[in-house]
């Protein structure tokens, strides 16, 4: 952990901060003297404290920045005995350290070393709110380019990748952006919950010294538009359709889990029952989990009535599987936890979940990990697909045939149209010349026919009644 050896001179500290990684001791240099010399986290130590400050530059321990459990007040304590008293939570700052990441994931999250991994979201705040304005409204809008730009060259300044490619589209650069957009949106809402009535002297600056007082009333007043009241409404409306709130925290279930398993040790010790165990499914118990609280004076846990639907829906299914074969045609996300949370949210039990998430995962769970698909299925879906794929473009040719049919048939009609017209006037006077002369047909000189048949009748058609002589045309 980090160990300031300068007293009160914090610029020097940074530069003399030592940390500890085993029996051995490496010496990060500060990036401001030299940001090419960098301190060295082999693969697999977790000791490894990352550089968070307070407001005063003190170098403090990352865990008093990361989130806390919410509502179960567990982890801190062996269970059964008093609540510990939290002191405030101090601001996160970022460090003069740049951190070595050894490991990511395949979605691009660092997964080594530890305590790395558990500041990274905080750290992508920090440089957020140094770097964008609160009024901003789109990161990935093609006027934010340079923004994005600046964004991730930051974020390579604090971290270093086993890939420093600059590109958006490479796993850690997409899945930061991604982090940034929600963190954004996160800041702006907590910001007008708590804050908009709130002095900028006294609160805001002090909260966000990056914000400026023309910054923060525009915020002010752009929150009082009638988009942003209807945002809000249909904001209102949507979370109304989840199910439950969950406990997770900032970190989701990756920095959930480490806590639950030191509170099922601790349940155990002291004999308490765990009513998740008759969950099997790592899914179904993180999910249920997830949206629980632990009741202190009660000794039980607390789930919404939506909660307890799911939970209760998952019993049942549960029971039908072992009375009756499942489908082997069935989907692949056809299982008892997506039946549930389908049947609380009024859908049809099998419908499909949205892609990109895998409920009771959260957002980097892939389909292929969590829903498994046996390989002659996936031969017989890709096969039916295809030719599926070739019997609608084959309808689509020949509607597209039909189409062009139709559309020669009219253009032709109308160049008929247009050419009879044209030619009128002339067949009309060389008509009349005809009569006058005594003959009994147009001259063929006088007149030059369209494709259109124009036939000319001397005699009016029976029952017509004309009081001069005259010639009808049908064309």
């Amino acid at each position: 952990q980090f160990t300031d050896m300068s007293g009160n001179d914090s610029a020097a500290a940074s530069s003399s901060r030592t940390i500890s990684a085993g029996d051995e001791a490496v010496e990060p240099s500060s990036r401001h003297g030299d940001p090419d010399a960098l301190g060295t986290y082999m693969d697999g130590q977790d000791d490894y404290t990352s550089t968070v400050h307070d407001e005063s530059g003190t170098a403090t321990n990352p865990e008093d920045a990361t989130d806390r459990d919410e509502g179960t007040g567990q982890g801190d304590q062996a269970a059964g005995q008093p609540k510990k008293q939290r002191k405030p939570r101090r601001p996160n700052m970022l460090g003069t350290d740049r951190i070595v990441i050894n490991r990511v994931s395949e979605a691009g999250l660092p997964l080594s070393p530890k305590k790395a991994e558990q500041g990274y979201s905080n750290g992508l705040g920090c440089i957020l709110r140094e770097t964008v304005s609160i009024n901003e409204t789109n990161l990935r809008s093609k006027a934010n380019e340079n923004l994005r730009a600046l964004l991730i060259s930051k974020l390579h300044t604090h971290y270093k990748f086993p890939d420093e490619s600059l590109d958006e589209t490479t796993p850690v650069n997409n899945t930061a952006l991604c982090k940034w957009t929600k963190l954004l949106s996160t800041w702006k809402s907590k910001a007008k919950s708590e804050y908009l009535e709130k002095d900028y002297e006294t609160e805001i600056k002090k909260k966000w010294p990056s914000v400026s007082e023309e910054d923060w009333n525009l915020f002010k007043r752009h929150c009082e538009t009638p988009e942003v009241k209807e945002m809000e409404k249909w904001g209102k409306e949507m979370r109304a359709r989840n199910i439950g709130h969950h406990t997770l925290g900032s970190r989701g279930y990756p920095g959930k889990k480490p806590k639950w398993d030191k509170q099922d040790a601790e349940f155990a010790a002291a004999g308490i029952p765990n009513p998740f165990k008759e969950f099997e499914n790592p899914r179904e118990n993180d999910y249920i989990r997830g949206r629980c609280k632990y009741d202190e004076e009660t000794k039980t846990w607390v789930l919404d009535e939506k909660t307890a639907k799911v939970k209760e829906l998952l019993r049942q299914y549960h029971v039908e599987s072992q009375s009756s074969q499942e489908s082997e045609s069935s989907a692949r996300w056809d299982d008892p936890l997506n039946r549930s949370i389908n049947v609380v949210l009024g859908k049809d039990p099998k419908t499909r979940p949205a892609y990109g998430r895998v409920n009771g995962v959260g957002l980097n769970g892939k389909w292929d990990t969590h829903y498994p698909e046996d390989r002659e299925l996936a031969r017989q879906r890709r096969r039916a697909g295809r030719a599926s794929f070739e019997s609608r473009l084959a309808g689509m040719r020949e509607e597209l045939k039909e189409e062009m049919r139709e559309e020669v048939e009219v253009k032709a009609k109308a160049m008929a149209t247009a050419q009879v017209m044209e030619m009128w006037p002339d067949l009309i006077e060389a008509v009349k010349r005809s009569l006058a002369s005594g003959q009994t047909a147009a001259p063929s000189s006088s007149v030059t026919l369209a494709p259109a048949n124009v036939i000319l009748e001397k005699e009016p058609r029976p029952g017509a009644h004309h009081s001069s002589r005259s010639v009808p045309f049908m064309g």
